[in-house]
């Protein structure tokens, strides 16, 4: 009986596609198809060294607002082929500050720095290369972590409070994640989130990460607002070998 239904089924498949392409052309049949056989719900992930911001979970400055620095640190560590599940407390509190050290140098500050920013540090001091993508879709996302490439989600970190309870009160305002995988099935992001001592693969829903995507905003007093545009950091490892500075 289950096999009459198969084949009857895949005779009214046939017959719908044929009209379809007589009414519709491709694009319609193509429609037709998909909806009879939907595409295969997908997973991927990559395996990156986890720092955690505030290494030694000393929540004072410049660890409050080191989640960037964290971030390239993670990066970094990737791209040179670290295999550890995370980088010890005491080399990712060096490193952190080593970058801090460079930003008050390069730049004059240390706090909140923005995508551009981030680039031209990574750029000009690191062994990859980062360059932004404006707007990007989930899609987009998941086909940078296909190629085996994590991406850099700056964000606002009120929203993304709502699906992290281990932020501790108030939560960060402007923040950044790296984005190492995702779950179609359960339509979330694998994370590395430098901001909580569980952030190790912390999970995201793909709605939460995309409601909260957004690039350093500040008024006019310099404090980071909500709103800004949605701009993340994507990576080229292989130039790695182009590049002179390091740091750390």
């Amino acid at each position: 009986m289950r096999r009459f239904f198969k084949k009857k089924r895949a005779r009214w498949l046939i017959v719908l596609l044929v009209v379809a392409d007589v009414l519709g052309g491709i694009g319609f049949s193509a429609a037709i198809f998909s909806s009879f056989f939907p595409a295969p719900l997908r997973a991927a992930g990559i395996a990156v060294p986890f720092v955690l911001q505030a290494p030694h979970s000393r929540w004072v400055q410049p660890y409050e607002d080191a989640c960037e620095e964290a971030v390239i640190v993670m990066l970094d560590a990737f791209v040179k082929g670290d295999t550890r599940d995370r980088v010890p407390a005491d080399e990712a509190d060096q490193r952190i500050l080593a970058i801090v050290a460079l930003e008050r140098k390069v730049l004059g500050y240390d706090k909140d720095t923005n995508v551009a920013t981030m680039i031209r540090l990574i750029n000009d001091y690191f062994p990859f290369e980062a360059y932004a993508v404006r707007n990007p879709s989930v899609e987009q996302i998941k086909a940078e972590i296909d190629a085996g490439l994590p991406v850099v989600i700056p964000a606002w970190g009120k929203t993304l409070k709502k699906a992290n309870p281990y932020f501790s009160q108030p939560g960060p305002r402007y923040h950044t994640i790296l984005v190492t995988g995702y779950d179609d099935a359960k339509q979330q992001f694998i994370t590395q989130e430098p901001g909580v001592g569980r952030g190790r693969n912390y999970r995201y829903s793909y709605k939460i990460v995309m409601e909260a995507f957004g690039d350093l905003k500040q008024d006019a007093k310099g404090r980071a607002v909500q709103g800004g545009e949605r701009m993340a950091l994507f990576i080229r490892k292989e130039k790695a070998l182009q590049k002179g500075a390091e740091c750390g």
